[in-house]
């Protein structure tokens, strides 16, 4: 039972993937404007983002409505573009190719722990100033390559799995890449040229081998593990 003196959770977005990665945002206005203009509410300056990209409204029975403002990419919700929806606990919006944000609903004190771990502090107005894990990743052979500042920190490097070590080929790897960037099927089969059946087979492999069953839950592998194209 919750204690009478805790306050409930409050709703709120983690930015996973991108150059604000680390950075957490709590609801506590509506409506709150997610981009890259100076003035929005959460500042987000991957390239791909727009100036006024999406909008979140916290209405009072205490859903959340996600709004694309007509951004240029669109938001992508669990792997599927979206114009409006109510977002669900652990959603990952996707705006543009590199930032990648999970709405969830968190006491005060784990977002300041959020805050601590990742090396942000927002001040009042929500806003935050850079770390150096904002930088995006290093491409390598494998595109797996950590960020510059990782490559003297093993730490943080041993966060990163290896490909040896994922329970996926490199092959499946990219197909859930490119799923967590929101494309199609048919898309995924022009991109990589193979056929629209290779690729659903690649996805049933993929689900069975992680004990999954949705685009959302392989989205959400992805992102988890740092497997995002840089």
């Amino acid at each position: 039972m919750q204690d009478a003196e805790t306050p409930p959770p409050r709703p709120c977005v983690e930015v996973l993937e991108g150059r604000s990665r680390g950075r957490v945002f709590e609801l506590t206005r509506r409506p709150i404007v997610i981009g890259r203009s100076p003035g929005a509410d959460l500042l987000i300056e991957d390239a791909g983002v727009s100036r006024r990209h999406i909008k979140l409204s916290l209405l009072e029975d205490g859903s959340v409505i996600a709004t694309d403002l007509r951004s240029t990419n669109g938001m992508i919700i669990n792997g599927e573009k979206a114009e409006r929806a109510t977002l669900r606990e652990g959603d990952l919006l996707r705006l543009g190719p590199d930032a990648v944000l999970r709405f969830s609903r968190c006491g005060a004190d784990e977002v300041r722990a959020r805050q601590r771990d990742s090396g942000h502090a927002l001040d009042a107005s929500g806003s935050a100033g850079a770390s150096a894990h904002d930088r995006p990743l290093e491409r390598t052979e494998d595109g797996l390559g950590p960020r510059p500042a990782e490559q003297d920190d093993p730490a943080l490097v041993a966060r990163r799995p290896k490909l040896e070590e994922l329970p996926l080929s490199a092959r499946q790897i990219e197909v859930g890449r490119l799923v967590a960037a929101g494309m199609t099927n048919a898309a995924i089969a022009e991109q990589l040229g193979i056929s629209h059946r290779t690729v659903t087979s690649h996805l049933d492999h993929i689900y069975g081998r992680l004990g999954i069953g949705s685009r959302a839950s392989l989205t959400r592998w992805i992102v988890e593990r740092g497997l995002l194209e840089p």
